[in-house]
């Protein structure tokens, strides 16, 4: 019933914006957000879109900025900064929430997941984001979780993730977006999943099950006046993973193809924000890490 009510709710709302197939619908503003100037911003590099073909919401959060597809229920992309200032110590709670921020008819619960045979998987990682509980918390919303194969989840998206840390640990700060994109999974059973509904859960979400995760990752050295400071050498790479088991005989590396590449297979924009030379010298080299 609280669905239903949401749904009338929502479609009452966003009527008047049917005149397009395509908006942003950013609940609580009245224009488009813009990336911020500032060197920690999450979006400095800018926005890969503002929206999708359908409805979709921009949210922006102190953790990372992202974009919601209501016609999926998934993120389409995550986008954040990261710097030694956001390590701590806070303890892993697994606090997995509907977002808030969405229309309640388009939240997805912590039980729509269970027994699908994918793993809630995080775009944003919660070890981004230790340096308080607030900050871990909001990795733990479910706008930020994805189904992904247990595999991968635990495996190679898990050591990319290790290895971003670990360039910061040596001195360096990253700007990270990650996403994804089509529809099927292969489940910790072997099985293809286009869809999962619980079938336990009477008001249950069917959740799409996206067929790719990836990555992009700019590395420049810790220091000031960020967007100024990259060039043409700059660190920058994509990561792309189909959403089955990694094989055993391969790391993250072995998935990396260029920026240029991945904005062909998702029809995102990354790193608008350089200027044009700077985004089409990085945008086309090969990298995997430094």
């Amino acid at each position: 019933m609280r669905r239903i009510i949401a749904f009338l709710c929502f479609a009452l709302l966003v009527s008047s914006f049917f005149t397009s197939c395509d908006f942003l619908l950013d609940i609580g503003t009245e224009e488009p957000a813009v990336p911020s100037a500032d060197d920690d911003s999450n979006t400095l590099l800018g926005f890969p879109s503002n929206a999708v073909s359908g409805e979709s919401q921009i949210i922006e959060r102190d953790a990372y900025t992202l974009l919601f597809d209501y016609d999926t229920l998934l993120p389409v992309w995550v986008s954040w900064h990261l710097d030694a200032d956001d390590f701590g110590d806070t303890e892993r709670e697994d606090s997995f929430t509907p977002d808030p921020k969405l229309i309640e008819v388009y939240q997805v619960e912590y039980e729509d997941y269970t027994n699908s045979g994918f793993d809630r998987g995080h775009l944003c990682p919660n070890a981004d984001r230790d340096i308080t509980p607030e900050s871990a918390a909001e990795t733990y919303y479910m706008s930020n979780i994805t189904p992904q194969n247990p595999n991968l989840n635990q495996q190679d998206w898990k050591y990319l993730e290790e290895a971003c840390r670990g360039y910061v640990e040596e001195g360096s700060e990253l700007f990270i977006i990650a996403g994804v994109y089509g529809n099927g999974g292969i489940n910790d059973e072997g099985k293809e999943l286009k869809t999962y509904k619980n079938p336990k859960v009477s008001d249950a979400t069917e959740i799409t099950i996206p067929a790719h995760f990836w990555k992009v990752v700019v590395i420049i050295p810790d220091g000031d006046g960020d967007l100024s400071r990259i060039d043409e050498k700059a660190v920058a790479f994509a990561v792309d993973f189909e959403n089955k088991p990694v094989p055993d005989d391969l790391s993250w590396k072995d998935y990396a193809i260029s920026i240029d590449k991945l904005e062909s297979l998702t029809g995102l924009d990354f790193l608008s924000a350089l200027p044009d030379d700077i985004e089409s010298a990085l945008e086309s080299r090969m990298q995997a890490g430094i």
